[in-house]
């Protein structure tokens, strides 16, 4: 199960996305 919250994760997949980019 994982404990942290939705928005820390959009956050972290925003991140990778830009940084993909």
């Amino acid at each position: 199960c994982l404990l942290v919250p939705i928005d820390a994760l959009i956050e972290v997949l925003k991140k990778e996305g830009l940084n993909g980019v």
